[in-house]
């Protein structure tokens, strides 16, 4: 090989060496004046080649600069990246779309977009695509990207058509996508549609006409697994004086989805038998369980028949200091939050002071009831005058 490149050296300056023969005169035929002057020119012309060496030398660490000043402009910005042609295959992709969806590099390249978009928005992308890399201007979409066992990410894509020249070829068209992250955005709504239902939900506590607190009470549970997007609930009554609790309410989810046996199951049992159950007792605090399959040491295990727990959220009632009863939802698809808990307190506490209210005017009632039958039926004669806004009887018994 080394050889071969020597060889073709001297050829190449042999070819030179006649040229030159050929299109210049000889130096021995130039007076000394004209030598001199040639060897003037030589100069400059090294000179100038000197100048212009140094000037390339320049504008390539400027493209240098540039280079790495775009590829870490387009790998750390805060916008994912992806390049497409018009079949929407990867032709490149920035470093924050492989953390979107939690691939590497070499995972995303050449492979489809819709490979990386999430089952239920394939279709209605794949749909818009053709109209979107034909004319992407004013054009926006929202999906979800997948990222591995991560829930989805919620995206907005907005993006511009370029055209890279080729020697001797076609321009090629391609679409460079941006994905932006909505997942803050999302929250923020979720938040709102999860208040906006808990406050008709309240509302419609309120407003329903029950005919007990028994009634009151299972339609609030009921209203509670819905709010919570859980799949089953109930309503624990707690006597912590006499250290007992026993099952109040179970939802209409408990009997469709397990075998359980329920004959006997609002008989007391000793607060310390009842495991997670009462957790939220003995913390006097929420307790959301996100992992049921994990390690407790309250753990009790399950009654024959009773369907497996994936994740448990369960919040104490309060009435003056003392827990009175304990509501508990379990199995939501995804992880129990704060913001559960929160919503299902404030729910069940806006309940129990109807209740409360509900006994007092049951107590009032069965009070004056007491008193009616005591007066009516007095040996003497009692009466009530009122003196505003003049003098009269308001009452007398039936013995006056």
């Amino acid at each position: 090989m080394e050889q071969h490149k020597q060889k073709r050296s001297a050829s190449l300056r042999q070819q030179a060496l006649a040229r030159l023969k050929d299109a210049s005169p000889s130096l021995s035929d130039l007076s000394h004046e004209e030598i001199l002057k040639l060897a003037h020119e030589l100069q400059v012309h090294q000179i100038e080649l000197e100048l212009q060496n140094e000037e390339l030398k320049t504008m390539a660490a400027e493209l240098e600069r540039s280079r790495t000043l775009f590829f870490n402009l387009f790998n750390q910005a805060p916008v994912g990246y992806v390049l497409l042609d018009k079949h929407g295959v990867i032709q490149e992709a920035n470093r924050t779309f492989c953390d979107f969806t939690q691939t590497a590099l070499g995972e995303v390249m050449e492979k489809p977009i819709q490979s990386f978009i999430y089952e239920e928005d394939r279709a209605p992308f794949l749909g818009r695509y053709r109209a979107l890399f034909r004319k992407p201007q004013d054009k926006q979409l929202e999906l979800r990207l997948k990222r591995g066992s991560q829930p989805p990410l919620w995206m907005r894509i907005q993006a511009e058509k370029f055209l890279f020249e080729e020697q001797d070829q076609q321009p090629l068209e391609r679409l460079l996508v941006a994905f932006i992250d909505l997942s803050a955005q999302k929250e923020v709504e979720e938040q709102k549609r999860k208040e906006t239902a808990r406050l008709q939900a309240l509302e419609e506590i309120t407003r329903y006409p029950y005919q007990s607190v028994e009634d009151l009470l299972r339609f609030t549970l009921e209203k509670a697994v819905t709010i919570t997007e859980s799949q089953v609930g109930y309503l624990l009554e707690v006597d912590e004086e006499a250290q007992v609790v026993k099952i109040w309410l179970i939802s209409e989810g408990v009997a469709e989805r397990s075998r359980l046996d329920l004959t006997g199951y609002d008989q007391p049992m000793p607060l310390g038998e009842t495991g997670l159950r009462v957790e939220a007792v003995r913390q006097r605090k929420a307790v959301i369980i996100n992992d049921y399959t994990a390690p407790h040491p309250h753990k009790k295990g399950y009654p024959p028949g009773h369907i497996e727990i994936e994740r448990f959220l369960s919040v104490p009632v309060f009435e003056d200091g003392k827990i009175v009863a304990v509501v508990s939802v379990a199995n939501k698809p995804a992880d129990y939050s704060e913001t559960d808990a929160r919503q299902l307190s404030l729910m069940l506490d806006s309940a129990w002071k109807i209740v409360t209210r509900q006994h007092l005017m049951d107590a009032l009632q069965r009070s004056e009831e007491r008193y009616r039958t005591l007066v009516e039926n007095a040996r003497y004669m009692v009466y009530r005058i009122s003196f505003v806004p003049q003098q009269h009887f308001e009452y007398m018994s039936p013995s006056a």
